[in-house]
């Protein structure tokens, strides 16, 4: 699945959750809301991501072009890369007050989970401070100590105690 699919994906499931909260008394998926800054950031770090790509290969075209003309030392006529270059850098601040705001929406689901842990992995930095976000949605995630422990197992620990 390309990374073009998965913030399809994200930005599906929030518009279903969406169009059924019509029906239903509350969300029907709580983590609606971060579903979408998800996508939203995704899709920002991406365009960050192919941009940084292309500005290195401007880069590198723009050496080779210079030392070929034997004036390497010389300002480089073009300058494209800096260019994109810098669009990279806009691109990148501009998500982050979403990082922030990920960070401070908890992950009530697995799928609220996944698409925090894809964001973190697609930052430039890793996001510590949203990879703790996600550690703590992590622990609390009564499904996912369901599937690692299951309830048996949990009760004896408890009798243990």
């Amino acid at each position: 699945m390309s990374a073009f699919d998965t913030i399809r994906r994200l930005g599906e499931i929030a518009a279903e959750a969406a169009d059924h909260a019509i029906l239903a008394d509350g969300p029907v998926t709580p983590d609606a809301d971060l579903l979408v800054l998800c996508a939203e950031a995704l899709h920002l770090l991406l365009h960050a991501k192919m941009t940084i790509a292309e500005a290195r290969e401007t880069n590198r075209a723009e050496g080779e072009l210079a030392r070929s003309r034997n004036r390497w030392w010389e300002p480089w006529p073009e300058m494209g890369s800096r260019r994109l270059f810098s669009d990279y850098d806009a691109q990148h601040k501009a998500t982050t007050p979403i990082l922030s705001r990920i960070r401070k929406l908890p992950a009530k689901t697995p799928a609220g989970i996944y698409a925090k842990a894809l964001v973190v992995k697609a930052s430039r930095t890793g996001a510590p401070i949203l990879a703790m976000s996600l550690a703590e949605d992590l622990i609390a995630c009564r499904e996912l100590r369901e599937s690692l422990w299951p309830a048996e197992d949990e009760a004896k620990a408890t009798d243990k105690e």
